[in-house]
């Protein structure tokens, strides 16, 4: 008698955090969200928690080191670029 084989459908990281995003968003218990959404309740229950973990890992403010740059125009400068994950940049300059 051979298994049947079960319908397996990979997902991302950033599909898993749009899913738990849905989630929050639908009033919904986990045990309904999961039937509606034909996921596997254990399997949505570790990626909430593995999300949750990285997301309690972060820090809240993240040390940015200060460089100095000298300008001979001013007597004072000063430079500071933000990168972040999704690729937004600040790049901020006072003279």
């Amino acid at each position: 008698m051979k298994k049947s084989k079960r319908n397996y459908t990979h997902r991302s990281l950033k599909d898993w955090a749009t899913i738990l995003t849905a989630f929050e968003n639908s009033g919904l218990t986990q045990e309904a969200f999961c039937q509606q959404n034909k996921l596997p309740s254990s399997t949505f229950s570790k990626w909430k928690k593995q999300l949750s973990k990285n997301t309690l890992e972060q820090p809240a403010f993240i040390e940015l080191p200060m460089t100095e740059a000298y300008d001979t125009s001013s007597a004072f400068c000063f430079e500071l670029n933000i990168a972040l994950r999704n690729g937004f940049k600040l790049n901020l300059r006072l003279s």
